[in-house]
């Protein structure tokens, strides 16, 4: 019985996919990235939106455009929309001093907008591309 299950476990991991590696990882991006840019943003209570210079480099062309940013939040709270709505002091997700995210898509960086519902809050965004690109 007990060689029964071993070979019922072994048989059903081998028709999901499932092997054992021993260079596993816990997690990994699609694609190998390259960091191409990084800029300190000062966003106020005027809705503000990344540089598009950083997400399509001069040389985006034959390297391709940025397409993860990670940003963190230095000083004060601020308001973030990815979906191209503007950031008011009300709406979109509120991302607290010392908080960080990813944005994973080029469309998402360019429709990304921020607003400091205290003032002046300080975002440093570090840009990235797919390798090969």
């Amino acid at each position: 019985m007990r060689r029964l299950l071993m070979c019922v476990l072994l048989a059903g991991t081998a028709l999901l996919g499932l092997t054992a590696q021993a260079d596993a990882q816990p997690w990994a991006f699609p694609a190998m990235l390259k960091p191409i840019g990084f800029e300190t943003i000062t966003v106020s209570t005027a809705a503000k939106k990344l540089t598009g210079s950083e997400i399509a480099p001069a040389d985006w062309r034959t390297k391709g455009k940025a397409t993860l940013a990670f940003l963190s939040v230095e000083t004060e709270d601020i308001r973030l929309c990815v979906d191209g709505t503007t950031a008011t002091a009300s709406n979109c997700h509120l991302i607290p001093a010392d908080g960080s995210l990813l944005v994973y898509s080029t469309e998402g960086l360019t429709q990304l907008s921020m607003y400091g519902p205290s003032g002046a809050a300080t975002v440093k965004v570090t840009y990235f591309r797919e390798v090969g690109k």
